[in-house]
């Protein structure tokens, strides 16, 4: 599942940090076993708008089993002479023959400026 789930594209309009924070619900089916081997999970990205190239790719954030509201937190340089760029939930992991549903998905992106 590499596209994403959710996305806020942007252009900073000075040099900083961005500070990324996702809630999400996250749900594994389509197996008789529950989650299957490979544990699903979620990954942000960061890409220049202007030729798609992935700026930052975040830590892989494993789904708790517990099936309640998950937090991803993280945070990346941006500089402003990339222009505008796309901050990205990607979905990530599960096996063949699972879909795995994200839904309740909030995306905030706050820039920091240096």
């Amino acid at each position: 599942m590499a596209n994403p789930i959710n996305s806020v594209s942007f252009t900073p309009d000075s040099d900083g940090t961005i500070i990324c924070t996702s809630t999400y619900s996250v749900q594994q089916v389509g197996t008789s076993a529950d989650w299957g081997s490979s544990d699903p999970g979620a990954v942000m990205v960061v890409t220049r708008n202007s030729d798609s190239a992935v700026l930052h790719t975040g830590p892989f954030q494993p789904c708790t089993r517990t099936r309640m509201s998950q937090t991803y937190r993280t945070s990346f340089s941006v500089a402003a002479s990339d222009g505008a760029i796309t901050v990205a939930l990607n979905g990530s992991g599960g096996i063949v023959g699972t879909s795995i549903n994200f839904w309740d998905i909030d995306l905030t992106v706050e820039l920091i400026k240096r």
